[in-house]
């Protein structure tokens, strides 16, 4: 079971690559219904509990996934930038 601390509601993955994205994911406004790795399962994955995990990585040339993953969200808890 994976088990992550909401201490830090907010976490940020930076990519130092050209053309990478960042993506925040606020774990007190997840709700754990899961669009984000439906839509983008390559992008976004969930704990047991069906939370979405820190993104480690966007792998290269998915980025629109990315977008579209934070997209699907419901609770608009998935930022993607630049």
């Amino acid at each position: 079971m994976s088990t992550i601390s909401m201490d830090r509601p907010i976490h940020e993955v930076v990519r130092g690559e050209e053309g990478a994205v960042r993506v925040e994911v606020d774990r007190m406004a997840c709700a754990g219904h899961g669009q984000c790795s439906a839509t983008a399962p390559a992008v976004y994955e969930l704990d047991d509990d069906g939370f979405c995990l820190p993104v480690a990585a966007v792998p290269p040339g998915a980025e629109d996934d990315a977008e579209a993953g934070a997209a699907a969200c419901p609770e608009q808890a998935i930022e993607v930038a630049p």
